[in-house]
């Protein structure tokens, strides 16, 4: 099976917002949070996800099956509802890269890493194999995008170590590792840089 991951060229050239509109293989997906839906923009144009050529779908389906946590996710709802197996491939490829980044999702016929965006706070695609949340390329934990969300709130420590289950100190503990992993010299700085790399839910 021969699946292309690698990070994005950080300085593509002749980009326009991000997007080489000369390129017709690089692509971005939109995700549209009210329908769940994803929509391709290629070569200056918007299409619907449907409209994805084979081999790029073919790529994404791929991915999706190795992936048994998003399986997982899927089957809960077929117990009430049946889900068309290309309709589990649009809402995948919506919770792995619908945020609009300016950045290709597939690059040159490649495959992007999955991107920083949620449509919730407890969004389903963090416990997704290959979906990663990262600070500056560093990959933060499910505890990490915890801490960061309340911070965010302005939720006082005993409040995030009541919903961590933790006490106070360990949550010391962990607040002080999470700001060195991400090169933070405080909670302001940290809550700071999250809404700059597009990690807090909006």
């Amino acid at each position: 099976m021969n699946i292309k991951i690698k990070p994005t060229n950080p300085n593509p050239q002749h980009l326009i917002a991000g997007i080489d509109l000369k390129n017709s293989n690089d692509i971005e997906f939109i995700g549209v949070r009210e329908t769940k839906t994803v929509l391709i923009l290629q070569g200056g144009h918007v299409k619907p996800f449907k409209e994805l050529d084979k081999g790029n779908y073919q790529t994404i389906k791929e991915l999706f099956l190795l992936d048994e946590p998003a399986q997982e996710y899927f089957r809960c709802f077929e117990e009430n509802i049946k889900i068309p197996f290309s309709r589990k491939i649009e809402l995948y490829s919506y919770y792995m890269w619908g945020g609009l980044d300016h950045k290709p999702d597939i690059m040159e016929g490649t495959l992007q890493p999955s991107e920083n965006f949620r449509d919730q706070l407890d969004c389903p695609s963090i416990d997704f194999a290959h979906k990663q949340f990262t600070i500056d390329g560093v990959e933060l934990t499910k505890r990490d995008l915890i801490i960061i969300d309340m911070s965010a709130n302005e939720d006082l420590d005993y409040s995030i170590a009541d919903r961590l289950n933790i006490k106070p100190v360990t949550l010391d503990s962990h607040k002080t590792k999470l700001l060195k992993k991400t090169n933070c010299g405080s909670k302001l700085g940290l809550v700071s840089k999250s809404y700059r790399e597009h990690l807090i839910f909006t």
